[in-house]
């Protein structure tokens, strides 16, 4: 109900936008996010505060949302040649549905998108819009790495992955409208930071 649904199918509904951010499939898929936003997220807030924080998150994981559904439309498309196919709704529709259409026709329609990632990934291009020069320091590894290189690298392998067919189990396009919508963000907190600072 609150996982992000195909457009055209019968389960969508408009919250579901923002919904499917705070669900996960298991517990490995949650602490990683959550360790993820907790280390560039709380740096974030001692900068913007939490109000700001928290807009920042609702706002990329809404644009996820709507990067992964005009993805999904796409493929939909592809594979049924239409946006909006006839949803079956019953068993014997689903056989039907997937005789004329191919055998992952259904799963493809009845694909639920869950996750904060799109949020993570825009509060990493956020932080590395805020604090361009900062390092990190990752767990058990006696060397820190630039922020501004690590999120490079991890948006650029994204774009590979999508580029060269992505992994239906993973919402890579999500990840990058989370992360383009964090860039726009964060380039204008810096912009109206520089600003203030320059007045």
């Amino acid at each position: 109900m609150f996982g992000l649904a195909y457009i055209g199918h019968p389960n969508f509904r408009t919250f579901q936008f923002l919904t499917y951010g705070f669900l996960h499939g298991d517990m490995y898929h949650i602490f990683v996010n959550m360790f993820m936003l907790a280390v560039f997220g709380s740096k974030i807030e001692s900068a913007v505060g939490m109000k700001n924080l928290f807009v920042l998150f609702v706002l990329t994981v809404v644009c996820g949302g709507v990067a992964q559904q005009i993805a999904h439309m796409f493929s939909v498309h592809d594979a049924t040649g239409s946006i909006f196919p006839l949803a079956p709704t019953n068993f014997f529709e689903q056989v039907k549905f997937s005789i004329e259409h191919g055998s992952g026709s259904v799963s493809l329609f009845n694909r639920i998108t869950i996750g904060a990632s799109a949020g993570v990934f825009g509060c990493m291009l956020a932080f590395t819009c805020l604090f361009p020069k900062q390092r990190l320091q990752l767990p058990l590894i006696p060397l820190s790495f630039s922020a501004r290189l690590l999120v490079i690298i991890y948006v650029a392998s994204e774009l590979l992955v999508v580029l060269n067919g992505p992994s239906p189990e993973i919402a890579h396009h999500a990840h990058l409208g989370g992360a383009f919508a964090g860039l726009l963000l964060g380039l204008m907190w810096r912009k109206s930071s520089i600003e203030k600072n320059n007045a």
